[in-house]
């Protein structure tokens, strides 16, 4: 089955440089006459046709971590594949222009929370982080001791019951 198109998606382009396939299909709700659209294959990587395109990374242009706290240790390698004419065997072929099968690989089995966990992770990460700096930066400029900032910062916080601290 020969494949033509370019895609990024958020949670296999961080790992796209280092992946041996890809899997690619549509998370997209499809309608009746999107059948072309309703597939899912995976591609090895090596596959002749399949360019991945990795965004430079900002940690390389970061001359200090004092000057670039984020970029220098939280940049992400972000991807974009392009396949020109690649041929997928067709054992490689899980869904061909089956617009339910296609819709219940991600709804009807746990790959779509998989998917999302993985991201919900690094969101929570991240937030955390930030409220920890809105913190700092508070106590720094002395805004902390202000009621309405206190109790802006304390809508914030983690839920105690979070297992990480």
């Amino acid at each position: 089955m020969p494949v033509s198109c370019s895609r990024a998606h958020s949670s296999s382009a961080r790992v796209l440089p280092f992946a041996d396939a890809v899997f690619i299909s549509c998370i997209h709700p499809l309608q009746p006459g999107d059948e072309a659209y309703a597939f899912a294959v995976a591609v090895p990587a090596s596959a002749p046709g399949l360019k991945i395109y990795t965004r430079r990374s900002y940690a390389a242009g970061a001359t200090s971590s004092f000057d670039y706290p984020l970029s220098s240790r939280f940049d992400e390698v972000d991807a974009l594949i392009v396949l020109d004419d690649v041929f997928v065997p067709w054992e490689n072929v899980f869904c061909h222009r089956n617009i339910a099968l296609c819709r219940d690989q991600w709804w009807r089995t746990p790959a779509h929370s998989y998917g999302n966990h993985q991201a919900q992770v690094r969101y929570v990460a991240k937030l955390r982080f930030l409220m920890g700096l809105t913190k700092r930066m508070c106590e720094i400029t002395g805004v902390d001791a202000m009621r309405r900032c206190r109790y802006s910062s304390a809508k914030w916080r983690p839920s105690p019951r979070s297992s990480n601290p």
